[in-house]
């Protein structure tokens, strides 16, 4: 697929746009998608979720554009505990009761993000 660029950032931008074009049958269409989050609220992403081979374990990082929010984790409606900032990461291993299919980090600052586990390649807003 042309023209398709997943964009990187060393910091969540507060406003962002995409351009998004596409050709076919003969027509072109295009698009700005503007990417603005709530006023106050951060955003968060969940960068790696693994658990180990027997499913007891999960391993979380995140990341939050606000320094010193408070980031909790949570699978399956549960909460696991709080990730640990160190640095400009957020980490957490937590022990699991079950298996689970993905995880969730929500912020003290409204923000929100999740992940599959094991398979995930993308943390999405929640």
């Amino acid at each position: 697929m042309r023209g398709l660029h997943r964009p990187t950032f060393d910091r969540f931008p507060t406003i962002e746009s995409v351009g998004i074009s596409a050709f076919a049958n003969d027509t072109f269409a295009q698009a700005v998608l503007y990417v603005i989050h709530a006023p106050g609220v951060d955003l968060v992403e969940v960068t790696k979720a693994d658990v180990n081979k027997n499913f007891t374990r999960v391993t979380i990082q995140a990341t939050s554009d606000e320094p010193g929010a408070v980031l909790t984790a949570f699978a399956g409606g549960v909460e696991l505990g709080v990730l640990e900032q160190k640095g400009d990461r957020y980490v957490g291993r937590f022990e699991l009761s079950q298996p689970i299919n993905n995880v969730e980090v929500v912020s003290s600052l409204g923000g929100c993000a999740q992940r599959a586990v094991p398979f995930g390649n993308t943390s999405r807003q929640c």
